[in-house]
């Protein structure tokens, strides 16, 4: 099976049939990415001294990187070890027993996609992202600040992007967005008051609900990105250069944090985007009652930075 998705074109063993756009099967050799199956197994114990990145949700584990040979292990606890070559181009899933297809499918987009292809010329970051008139705006923010939401209630007249994982192409003409998968994943009282009907719910590992958006045909330049703040009355701070830098950085998705050229390089590319891109602090009321007014301003500032 092969599906495009975020720029990618993805060999799967996996069906991804909800998240990308399937391509004709003729075009394997075009593929990018290689996601292979094994049977399920047990997942064993990680030797702490090769853990390089950790995420925890409510204070519990629930992904863990580490270094080994040939590559490294993304592990969703409970769920599924993905092991990245080197060349980050060929992953294996070896699901636990029992962990449905969807699972390991929702992972893969949401988690292993976007840490295996982030790379100096490809970064990719944890962001909604939607369009208007072939250009891109990104929302970057700490969990629970209300990235899907914001982004959500822009659609229509905006158009969908991405929901999480949003990855970069870094061109000498501009810095482009690829479409991800066509749907936001909202908690129940956002879902209504963005005015959507669900269809499904989003994973087996939330209580997020899947709503369908209409989705921008292919690569969208981004023109502005907001970066969530507090709550407040609304209000936009323009960012200097070294800030947004900071902030492109807190919010990257990175496979090995302790790989310091990477980083190096790393930094030179959220510089390139801090010179193109202007990065605002957003600070909007969090009612929802307040949406539409800053939608208006939202999309004001993308036609002004067009």
């Amino acid at each position: 099976m092969l599906t495009a998705i975020s720029g990618e074109l993805v060999s799967s063993a996996i069906s991804l049939e909800d998240y990308g756009r399937p391509i004709d099967v003729a075009r394997l050799g075009e593929a990018s990415l290689f996601l292979r199956l094994s049977p399920p197994t047990d997942q064993g114990a990680l030797q702490t001294e090769d853990i390089v990145n950790t995420h925890d949700i409510d204070g519990k584990p629930f992904l863990t990187i580490v270094k080994r040979a040939g590559g490294h292990r993304i592990r969703a606890h409970g769920y599924a070890d993905f092991d990245v070559d080197e060349d980050r181009r060929d992953i294996l899933c070896r699901p636990v027993p029992g962990c449905p297809e969807s699972i390991m499918a929702q992972l893969f987009i949401d988690r292993v996609l976007p840490n295996a292809v982030s790379c100096p010329d490809t970064p990719a970051f944890h962001s909604s992202v939607i369009a208007h008139q072939g250009k891109a705006a990104m929302f970057m923010g700490d969990p629970g600040l209300g990235k899907s939401t914001l982004a959500s209630a822009g659609c229509p007249p905006a158009k969908w992007v991405s929901d999480d994982s949003a990855v970069l192409r870094v061109h000498p003409d501009g810095i482009h967005v690829h479409p991800s998968y066509p749907f936001a994943r909202l908690f129940g009282d956002s879902l209504g008051a963005v005015g959507g009907e669900a269809q499904e719910r989003a994973s087996a590992r939330n209580h997020k609900w899947r709503l369908r958006r209409a989705v921008a045909s292919g690569p969208q330049e981004v023109a502005v990105i907001f970066s969530l703040a507090s709550d407040g009355p609304l209000r936009l701070e323009r960012k200097s250069r070294r800030d947004a830098v900071t902030e492109l950085a807190r919010h990257l998705y990175r496979l090995d944090p302790s790989d310091r050229g990477a980083l190096l390089e790393e930094l030179d590319s959220l510089d390139r985007i801090a010179r193109v891109v202007p990065v605002y602090e957003l600070h909007y009321p969090r009612r929802y009652a307040c949406l539409p007014r800053v939608h208006a301003r939202v999309l004001a500032e993308l036609s002004r930075a067009s």
